[in-house]
């Protein structure tokens, strides 16, 4: 877009929101300057965290079809008058679509005295803690209570009082004669623009944001207030005791006295691990942290790292012992412990894991439990019938056997796969995991020395469920195999298409390249659509956090849809991961010294009868004849075409 154009569009849209607001002095601004936003920022959205600490993500998926923040406060009388009201609203409209969220933006009310006000007041939807006022900067409410109504594509449908019982201060009419918020509402839901689309709230007016530009400065960052609840949801996960990352931080005194090395590894974005670029599309258990978190990491260290009222300290979640998704009805076990040395460098250790399912029953759920977290970084599990990884594992003397950059077989399906923080989750109702009868798993350890002895015996475990009606989930490998990254090349595109031959249902992505990869785009071209559906994009590729990107909302796939993986390859000197001191031409193969660009999209059928035809587009993609023979291209087995 054209700097004249983006000027153009952002003064239309203004004037259009003035329309709306019915104000001939909206242009002029109102108290706390510019006008709220038409939507949330795309690249870096608000992350709401409640009273009690937990996170909630601020955006429209699947069922959610709009929502609703309101402006509360415990110290203002129409504002508590307001929350039965609320309460009825939130209720009405939760199976429509619609989410409430209180909004507590001051920094003199403690954490404990807004629980205390979600008590007393049986709040019937989530009470966001915004004393560092993030929303409120956005949204600029003038007093409390004031709702602000934002559609699935987040843009403001309506802002104002909830309707007019008060007239204004000390008048309050003995019947309700507009419902505004509910007129709102509804006006969305259907579709329609809402009349009028703001109207002056009544109540107390809302201070802090003016307050803090008296001062020209905000309160002090504190702990308790404004730090705690980041790393107890982003951090203390992995960082807490028995759990693989070198340190805990799960109190003040953990924090604080490394409180500038956190704030440096968050601005940098090290920490917490997350690669998915944000605005190209959602995800469930997003870690990335908004640009407003990385300015109180900075102010806190700065500002002396203060500990702050402990009243505002949120309590620690309370993590699962065990397995998280509950105890699963199959349990597979590495056959015999492994060694890990004190020191070297990272081992990549396949292990081949027999299983039989009982009759009848399909698998729902997948879960990986470390059985050394201190040393297990990630790993991947995939599917054999080939009995190349029988094979494999017999030829190496130890347990198990190396192979860097895959499992050395095509893969006859994938389980899924574990990184440090991650979160296992059972299918949608109604969806199973295609599990070829006969199969083994081959599961991928990436561990790193800790400085001592150490060993190993990992789990997997396994829900399962009778056969499901409906069709399996399976996972479409989506992988270039013809590959040569000249030397010196910085920026050398490879990609790779998939034409979908039936209609299917995305769930989620798993990207791989090696050392060279330094970004992978992957994108959907829907047939009859001009734009194509953002899937995933790792712009700054890192071997060491690759992951499973599970879709936020499932994605509809129609037949001829075209799924394109683009990667992008450094295979320069500059490069600090590339393997070669001496630049070569770098192809495709599994060794640490070779690539890959592939990318596995997990898809759901409609029904079983549609397998036959996709499983006929794989072997078209990977197998053909060469010189009479019938030749199988691997998905990631060696550099050499393996003929059977």
């Amino acid at each position: 877009m054209s700097r004249y154009a983006a000027i153009v569009g952002i003064a239309a849209t203004w004037l259009a929101y003035c329309a709306l607001a019915g104000r001939p002095d909206c242009a002029q601004a109102d108290d706390h300057g510019a006008a709220p936003p038409a939507q949330f920022p795309a690249n870096d959205r608000p992350i709401g965290i409640s009273a009690t600490g937990e996170l909630h993500r601020l955006e429209c998926r699947g069922d959610v079809q709009g929502q609703v923040f309101v402006f509360l406060s415990p110290e203002c009388p129409i504002a508590c008058k307001y929350v039965p009201t609320l309460n009825e609203l939130a209720l009405r409209y939760r199976d429509r679509g619609i989410r409430f969220y209180g909004i507590l933006a001051d920094s003199t009310i403690t954490r404990t005295r807004a629980i205390q006000f979600e008590r007393d007041y049986r709040l019937e939807f989530p009470l966001l803690f915004d004393a560092s006022l993030e929303l409120a900067s956005i949204l600029k409410p003038t007093h409390t209570p004031e709702a602000f109504l934002l559609a699935a594509d987040d843009g403001l449908r309506y802002r104002g009082r909830i309707d007019d019982r008060f007239e204004s201060l000390g008048k309050q009419r003995s019947v309700v004669a507009s419902h505004d918020l509910r007129r709102a509402i509804d006006a969305a839901l259907e579709g329609r623009a809402p009349s009028p689309a703001r109207t002056e709230p009544v109540g107390c007016r809302f201070e802090a944001l003016s307050d803090r530009r008296a001062n020209g400065k905000a309160s002090p960052v504190t702990f308790a207030r404004d730090v705690a609840p980041l790393v107890w949801n982003h951090c203390a996960s992995c960082h807490r005791e028995g759990e693989v990352a070198p340190f805990s931080l799960t109190s003040y005194s953990d924090c604080a006295k490394r409180a500038e090395q956190l704030a440096e590894v968050v601005r940098t974005r090290y920490m917490p691990p997350w690669k998915a670029e944000p605005g190209f599309n959602h995800f469930v258990a997003e870690r990335r942290l908004t640009t407003r978190q990385l300015e109180l990491f900075a102010a806190w260290a700065q500002g002396g790292a203060l500990e702050g009222d402990p009243f505002d300290l949120p309590p620690l979640p309370k993590f699962a012992d065990g397995w998280q998704l509950g105890t699963p009805d199959l349990i597979v076990e590495m056959p015999e412990p492994f060694e890990i040395p004190a020191d070297g460098p990272d081992l990549l250790r396949w292990f081949v894991l027999p299983f039989k399912l009982p009759p009848g029953t399909d698998v729902v759920g997948f879960e990986f439990r470390p059985g050394n977290p201190r040393v297990v970084h990630h790993s991947i599990a995939f599917l054999d019938i080939s009995g190349m990884s029988r094979q494999r594992d017999a030829a190496d003397p130890g347990p198990g056997y190396t192979n860097f950059g895959g499992p050395g077989f095509p893969p006859a399906g994938y389980l899924g796969n574990w990184i440090p923080g991650g979160v296992p989750r059972k299918l949608p109702e109604g969806l199973s995991l295609l599990v070829p009868r006969g199969s083994v798993i081959a599961l991928m350890m990436h561990y790193y020395p800790s400085g001592k002895p150490e060993t190993d015996r990992s789990q997997i475990g396994l829900h399962l469920a009778p056969k499901a009606a409906t069709g399996p989930v399976t996972t479409i490998p989506v992988t270039q195999t013809d590959i040569e990254i000249p030397p010196d090349a910085k920026d050398f595109r490879i990609a790779k298409s998939y034409v979908l031959p039936i209609d299917a249902t995305a769930l989620s992505a798993t990207p791989h390249m090696h050392y060279p990869g330094r970004e992978m785009r992957v994108t959907a071209k829907v047939p009859g659509q001009t734009d194509p559906i953002p899937l995933v994009w790792i712009k700054d590729w890192d071997f060491n956090w690759q992951g499973e990107y599970h879709f936020a909302a499932p994605i509809r796939l129609p037949k001829g849809t075209e799924i394109l993986v683009e990667g992008y390859f450094d295979n320069t000197k500059t490069n600090p991961r590339n393997p070669y001191q001496e630049l070569t031409t770098v192809r495709y193969g599994q060794e640490s010294t070779d690539e890959m660009c592939l990318c596995g999209i997990q898809i759901a059928l409609d029904d079983m009868q549609d397998f036959a035809p996709f499983a006929a587009s794989l072997i078209k993609e990977h197998v053909k004849f060469k010189n009479g023979k019938l030749v199988i291209v691997p998905l990631d087995d060696s550099k050499r075409e393996k003929e059977r």
